[in-house]
């Protein structure tokens, strides 16, 4: 009888300890994340640009140096007002997978970093930013709020910052998909007219829904993050460019 109690209470307190465990972690991540956001500092805008669009808060022309300081790999910086999206970038050519699990400081980490793909970029019709889908609601775990319109009209607006550019995007698209169809792999960052409508064809196909226009000619950026409603599913927001801000010269 006494055994009996003894495994009763180690099935009792396992469990809490793994789940203590567990926020102690999700408290680490969070702290870092502030610090990094705590050295982001306002930008001196130069006398004689041009005026300050409506849409550019001061906190959005960050000091890039300090973000490169602590990670050469940074290329961006990727925030909706409103959201816990509020990140630091990076980018590798090869092996970017490798920041699924390493922190922007580059030690091992559950919230690992939020990277861009390199099929994509700013300079392409898609630049296409990974990141994971915390159960807290970190990195890209609110991207699911965004299958509801009134979500959506109060935090369509996402910037995507470099060292020297604000760019503002409007969500213009939420769908989920499996992260192993291949036409819609293909297509993500479509290099032609064709491209882009097969692109739009399987949004729909997977019951996407649409907040505005998606049309060829124009730039996008794609968030994305894993979901479980399909096999190896991800969900997707995509944005489209609609304006930018150059708040610094760069040499």
């Amino acid at each position: 009888m006494r055994i009996l109690k003894y495994i009763f209470l180690v099935m009792c307190i396992v469990p809490l300890a793994l789940m203590f465990l567990r926020m102690g972690e999700y408290q680490k991540e969070e702290n870092t994340y502030n610090e990094i956001k705590r050295i982001v500092a306002e930008q001196r805008i130069r006398d004689g640009q041009k005026a300050v669009p409506d849409w550019v808060n001061p906190n959005d022309l960050i000091n890039f140096d300090s973000l490169l300081d602590k990670n050469r790999e940074t290329v961006g910086y990727i925030r909706i007002d409103g959201t816990k999206i509020d990140y630091p970038v990076v980018r590798t050519e090869k092996d970017s997978d490798r920041y699924l699990n390493t922190g922007f400081n580059g030690n091992k980490s559950i919230y690992g970093t939020i990277f861009e793909d390199s099929a994509g970029g700013l300079n392409l019709t898609n630049n296409i930013l990974h990141g994971h889908n915390m159960k807290n609601g970190s990195m890209f775990g609110s991207l699911k709020k965004f299958d509801d319109e009134k979500y959506t009209e109060s935090h369509k607006l996402i910037k995507y910052i470099t060292e020297n550019t604000v760019y503002l995007y409007e969500t213009v698209c939420f769908f989920t998909a499996s992260g192993r169809n291949s036409i819609l792999l293909k297509n993500l960052v479509p290099y032609s007219k064709e491209e882009f409508e097969a692109l739009k064809d399987t949004i729909t196909a997977n019951k996407g829904i649409f907040y505005g226009d998606m049309e060829w000619g124009e730039q996008y950026i794609t968030l994305a993050t894993c979901e479980y409603s399909h096999k190896s599913g991800q969900c997707y927001v995509i944005g489209r460019l609609m304006d930018k801000y150059k708040f610094k010269e760069t040499d």
